[in-house]
């Protein structure tokens, strides 16, 4: 819960600071780093601060997952696309990412 907590917050004081100025690859890198921060702060309050060894390595890991979610997710979203079902569904305020699709 410590992560998931770390980073919630770091997201919404990072919305309410910048709340156009940030894409979404910093947003989920943000998020995955505030998550691991906040694993490691949770396991040195139960465990030991030597956790917090693992710092560099999980950091780099979450930049690299953070970057890969985002990646992933738009080439999933643009695959849903083509999915008639979807397309009725989708919020009216969203417009179609192709000319003339619908």
């Amino acid at each position: 819960l410590c992560g998931a907590m770390f980073s919630f917050l770091a997201l919404a004081l990072l919305l309410l600071v910048f709340p156009r100025r940030v894409s979404p690859i910093g947003l989920s890198a943000l998020c995955a780093v505030m998550h691991n921060i906040g694993q490691l702060t949770a396991a040195s309050v139960l465990l030991s601060p030597a956790v917090f060894s693992y710092f560099p390595v999980l950091m780099a890991a979450s930049l690299f997952t953070g970057t890969l979610t985002v990646f992933l997710l738009g080439r999933l979203l643009h695959s849903a696309e083509r999915i008639p079902l979807l397309r009725l569904i989708s919020p009216p305020d969203c417009p179609p990412t192709k000319k003339g699709s619908q």
